[in-house]
């Protein structure tokens, strides 16, 4: 019966794991080792029987029951006394390797002494399920002052142990020991520096408490400086700690960190001497190894818990287990091979570059023969919506130093670069029939020359959010049909005259935000929105109809776009088109199933607002039901030329929200009250992950990983590109440059958020091409202006402009350095300005940097 049993659990659990089949244990060492865990005092029941003696876990139960949530005691638990000979077939029958279990003292030694008897019966018991475990595999056993006390002696007991088990026992018997330690994993609640140093004393608090002592023989010095001369002292007894294990045990589950600001002295215990509020298994282990002498190790508990409060049916559906687990040998995976992740641990014809657009970058806006821009006119006409009252007038003066810049991206080992072309750049006027601007024409000819050259591919963007003002004067600008065909006349325009050697074409960026910002918020050119309000400072419309209409005339111009390339230019050209949304992940608020059907409606008014049209030819269902008029409808034939409208889809990710549903508000007009949702960073007071510099973005790798698997799996495996990623800092000017050029935030971001798309490449088999981090160089970042920088290059913009490389410059030149087998293409030598170039970027300075920079 126990059999059948097993059999109706297991049978479910293999047939879901054979969507993950490329995960198994053969993708781990030959000697790793699976097993579970126990404890004594939880499984074997027969507490006072058998000889066993009462330890302190009878005591406590019997005298606070109320302790015990529900007031139970493990006088039975769940008689693995009587049961283990099944039990150890139930693991066997699972292809585990060991089993972790402990020896209870008082079953062994009743009154705790050896002077005071042996009780036989609990040695019988251990003797039989060693044996029992080897027949069938390997076992593998295992006022504040007192908790500081306690574990002192618990050390010392450790150390004695292995003390006597290496002189007495270890040679003859060939095994080895260690000690069991559990430990969470902090994250700083926030940048600043107090958060830091509370993440770092919360390791010290939990596992360097334990893990100091064994290596190096001491408490850490966190712990002495707050705990002070309550901390017990050792002598000579330091010396038997230092390298008293064989291997390491670690249990994980869980946690964050924040700082307590003060130290609170009504209270007086463990957690205020930590002064932290306590709130990934592959960062603990990575950690482990960098600071402990890269000691072994193994996971000796790790697990998730079910409510005990369904049926059985209910009970046996553990899927939220399976995940966790899955998740965690992943991560444990990726720690035993972390130093091999580089450009190598991609596919070979994976794609690394940076990317920009012309209005953030070039400068010289109203110069060279360059028409105005509905940006020009947003920012000169409200400043107020500009954090710091700025404008890309000069930018970044990219559209003069561009050479240098492409320099900067070679140094770095980059393989391409997206731009964006400025369409009032080349025709001033925005009309074909209105003239072409030679001088525009010539500056991105010369770009994309410079950057082959190079070794760079160009992968060009031809919106990038900078309609030109006259047809905004004239018609609307996208309120219009008519820009279509002004935009078809402007594509053309590109991919006649550079198109020879452009082979990667975006016709769109963020339609998504473009439309929302622009045409619904107002917090972005043209500024209009959707609630009406008495502001004699902005453009309104009457209602969210704007924002739909915007979007449709986007598609339309999209589809307009590829139609010219594929039928005029890409059999002659043989280059690519596609184009970029933007999307955040979203993980529902709640299990409700509300909040659950509010995460995929937010799922739908974001990213398939754009892809259900280019896939199926329509909008979404949701948008449909939730919309409804206001939605535009596509004709047939608009409906069949929007279907594949590309050959592959750039995505841009940057954070990751909870989403919430709302109830809907008849006095409340706009787009997010028409999606039915709220989207939140936080849940309950803890920050989905950590916080940026602008308020909006929460760093979240995992949802990369989960938008491109959710990208693959809904919209029939499309080709993708990462066409930005990033994290900023704030532009914080009293700090020194120094301190601006240290970056550790973004190094770790961009190697998560790597790791995560390498996930999805290899575990779900999404078809990711490239990843383009968002930005080479600090930069004007629309509404936010001047005051965050989102690049892995310094702009000084109180000195120049002048460029200085950021920390997270050197990570990447390691991750994309080419072995000695593997020539760069379009090699050339540096010429003297170049050189300049270089030396500038050594430049670092610890002076304070201006209070304008």
């Amino acid at each position: 019966m126990a059999e059948e049993e097993d059999e109706v659990v297991l049978a479910p659990i293999v047939s879901t794991m054979g969507s993950i089949a490329k995960l198994s244990r053969n993708s781990f060492p030959d000697g790793f080792v699976f097993g579970s865990s126990s404890s004594a005092y939880q499984f074997e029941g027969e507490t006072n029987k058998s000889g066993k003696g009462p330890n302190i876990w009878d005591t406590f139960i019997e005298e606070h029951p109320e302790r015990i949530n529900d007031h139970s005691n493990a006088n039975a638990a769940v008689d693995f006394y009587r049961h283990y000979k099944e039990d150890v077939q139930r693991m066997k029958g699972m292809g585990m390797d060991a089993f972790r279990f402990s020896i209870s003292w008082s079953r062994v030694l009743p009154n705790g002494r050896p002077s005071a008897g042996i009780n036989e019966a609990g040695i019988q018991l251990y003797n039989n399920l060693i044996d029992q475990l080897i027949r069938n595999g390997q076992p593998k056993i295992s006022g504040a002052t007192e908790v500081y006390t306690v574990t002192h002696h618990l050390l010392l007991a450790h150390a004695t142990a292995v003390k006597l088990y290496k002189e007495k026992y270890q040679t003859c018997q060939g095994g080895e020991i260690g000690i069991t330690l559990v430990s969470h994993w902090c994250e700083p609640y926030s940048t600043s520096e107090s958060i830091r140093m509370a993440t770092k004393r919360s390791l010290d608090f939990m596992l360097g408490w334990y893990m100091d002592l064994v290596t190096k023989g001491d408490y850490p010095q966190n712990m002495h400086d707050y705990v002070g001369g309550r901390l017990p002292k050792f002598n000579e007894e330091s010396k038997m700690l230092r390298g008293s294990y064989d291997f390491i045990g670690v249990n994980y589950y869980t946690y964050y960190a924040k700082n307590v600001e003060d130290a609170n002295y009504k209270n007086i215990g463990f957690m205020e001497d930590a002064r932290v509020n306590w709130p990934g298994i592959r960062r603990l282990l990575n950690y482990i190894k960098d600071a402990y002498e890269n000691s072994t190790i193994y996971i000796t508990e790790n697990g998730v818990d079910g409510v005990n409060s369904s049926s059985l049916e209910e009970a046996l559906d553990d899927h939220v287990r399976e995940q966790s687990y899955i998740d965690i040998f992943d991560n444990i995976l990726e720690s035993i091979n972390i130093d091999d992740f580089s450009r190598y641990s991609f596919p070979d014809d994976f794609v690394f570059g940076t990317s920009s657009s012309a209005y953030q970058y070039e400068g010289e806006t109203n110069k060279h023969g360059r028409g105005p821009a509905i940006w020009d006119t947003f920012t000169e006409e409200h400043t107020e919506r500009i954090s710091d009252h700025s404008n890309g007038n000069v930018a970044v003066d990219f559209y003069h130093r561009y050479k240098e810049d492409v320099q900067r991206m070679k140094d770095m080992g980059m393989d391409a670069f997206r731009f964006s072309i400025s369409w009032s750049r080349v025709l001033p006027h925005g009309r074909l029939s209105a003239g072409v601007n030679e001088e525009g024409i010539k500056f991105y000819n010369d770009l994309i020359d410079d950057l082959l050259e190079n070794g760079l591919q160009p992968y060009v963007t031809l919106f990038h959010w900078d309609t030109p003002q006259a047809l905004e004067d004239k018609y609307g600008g996208f309120l219009s049909p008519n820009i279509v065909n002004d935009f078809r006349d402007f594509v053309d325009l590109c991919f006649k005259n550079f198109g020879d050697r452009v082979k990667k074409w975006i016709t769109l960026n963020e339609p998504w935000m473009f439309s929302v910002q622009g045409y619904d918020l107002g917090t972005m050119a043209p500024g209009r929105i959707s609630v009406v309000v008495n502001d004699p400072h902005r453009s309104l419309n009457t209602g969210a109809t704007e924002v739909y209409t915007v979007t449709h005339h986007l598609l339309l111009a999209h589809a307009a776009a590829v139609k010219l390339y594929k039928e005029k230019y890409q059999s002659s050209q043989g280059g690519q088109i596609g184009i970029t949304l933007v999307s955040h992940w979203f993980e529902p608020y709640s299990n409700s199933e509300a909040d659950q059907t509010a995460t995929k409606r937010s799922l739908d008014f974001m990213l398939g607002w754009f892809m259900d049209p280019l896939t199926n030819g329509d909008y979404p269902r949701n948008m449909h039901d939730f919309v409804g008029g206001r939605l535009p409808k596509f004709t047939p034939e608009e409906s069949e030329s929007l279907k594949g409208s590309y050959d592959f889809i750039g995505i841009n990710y940057y954070t990751t929200y909870y989403a919430q549903n709302t109830d809907a508000d008849y006095q409340s007009v706009g787009f997010m009250s028409d999606a039915r949702s709220n989207w939140t960073g936080e849940r309950n007071g803890i920050p989905i992950g950590p916080q940026a510099g602008v308020k909006w973005l929460y760093i979240y790798p995992e949802g990369i990983c989960k938008l491109l698997n959710y990208t693959k799996d809904q919209y029939r495996s499309p080709t993708i590109y990462i066409t930005e990623n990033g994290v900023d800092d704030v532009n914080n000017n009293a700090s020194s440059l120094k301190e601006a050029l240290s970056d550790p935030v973004r190094e770790k971001s961009y190697k998560d958020h790597l790791k995560n798309v390498l996930r999805s490449i290899n575990e779900h088999g999404v078809d990711v091409k490239g990843f383009f981090a968002w930005s080479l160089m600090d930069n004007f970042e629309w509404g936010s202006g001047y005051a965050v920088r989102f690049g892995l290059f310094y702009v000084d913009y109180s000195n120049n402009l002048k460029r200085y490389p950021k920390n997270s410059v050197k990570w990447f030149k390691q991750f994309l350095r080419r072995d000695s087998h593997s020539p760069v293409p379009h090699a050339r030598p540096l010429s003297a300005s170049d050189e300049k170039s270089k030396i500038e970027d050594g430049l670092v300075p610890d002076a304070k940097r201006p209070r304008n920079a």
